[in-house]
C-alpha cells in the first residue's frame, strides 16, 4: 500500500510544479500527502495555478477527471460490502467520532458496528483513533482527508455533485476555507515535529473541574516533546 509522501517531499514537489507555499499548504489539506494528485496537476497542465483553480479542474468542474476519485477507491477496498462502511465513514465526517456517537447517528446499537470500525481502522485504515496527550479518551477520524472532504461535503448531495448543480457547486468552493482550516492542524503539526525533532506530539481535550460548566471545555492544539 502506497504510503503519503512526507511534507518536505510536498514541498519539493511544489517547487517543481511552481506552486506557492500557500497553495501546496491548502492543497495538502485536500490531498495529504498521496502523490496521485500531484501527478494529476502536472498530466492536466496545472503548473501554477492557484489551489482553488486546481481544486476546480479536478474534481468540481463538469466532467473532471477525479470525480470519481473516492467512489474509485472505496469500490476497490469494499467491493459488494460498503454499505454499513458508507454509514460509518458518513457519521464520521459529520462530527460523531465516539462509537455511542457513531452509532447513536445511525440508530444502530453500538456492538453492531464494533466489527467494522475494527475493520475500518485495521484492515482499511481508512480511519484511525487518536488519544489525547494525556489521558484516555480519544475520537476517531477519517485518515483520508479527500475520502473525509467527500463524506462531509459531497455524499448526502451526491446526486447534485453529478449534474453540477450550480448553487451547489458554488457552495462546496465557499466551504473550502474550512477544510483548508481543518487540514492546516496536521501539516502545521508535521511540520513542527520536523522542524523541532519532536518524538512525540499530540493534541490535548478535556474539562477544568473547577470551571462552570459552560467553560469547562478546553483544547490545546499541539504539545509535543
Amino acid at each position: 500500500k502506497l504510503e503519503p509522501l512526507k511534507l518536505s517531499a510536498c514541498l519539493q514537489i511544489a517547487r517543481e510544479l511552481k506552486l506557492e507555499k500557500e497553495d501546496l499548504i491548502k492543497l495538502h489539506s485536500l490531498f495529504g500527502g498521496y502523490p496521485k494528485y500531484y501527478v494529476g496537476i502536472e498530466d492536466y497542465n496545472l503548473a501554477g495555478k492557484t489551489a482553488e483553480e486546481i481544486i476546480d479542474a479536478l474534481l468540481l468542474a463538469k466532467s473532471a477527471p477525479m470525480d470519481d476519485e473516492v467512489a474509485n477507491i472505496l469500490s476497490q477496498e469494499f467491493g459488494a460490502r460498503s454499505g454499513v462502511y458508507y454509514s460509518i465513514l458518513e457519521a464520521i465526517a459529520q462530527g460523531n467520532n465516539t462509537i455511542s456517537a457513531i452509532a447513536g447517528y445511525l440508530n444502530t446499537p453500538q456492538q453492531s458496528l464494533t466489527r467494522q470500525i475494527n475493520e475500518l481502522k485495521e484492515h482499511f485504515e481508512l480511519i484511525e483513533f487518536e488519544s489525547p496527550y494525556s489521558g484516555k479518551k480519544g475520537y476517531y477520524k477519517i485518515s483520508h482527508p479527500l475520502i473525509n472532504y467527500w463524506f462531509s461535503q459531497v455524499y448526502k448531495n451526491y446526486s447534485d455533485y453529478l449534474s453540477r448543480n450550480p448553487e451547489f457547486i458554488k457552495r462546496l468552493k465557499n466551504n473550502l476555507s474550512t477544510v483548508y482550516g481543518r487540514g492546516f492542524e496536521k501539516t502545521a503539526k508535521e511540520f513542527l515535529c520536523t522542524r523541532l525533532k519532536l518524538t512525540r506530539a499530540k493534541r490535548q481535550w478535556g474539562k477544568i473541574p473547577s470551571a462552570k460548566k459552560e467553560e469547562s471545555a478546553y483544547e490545546i492544539d499541539l504539545i509535543g516533546e
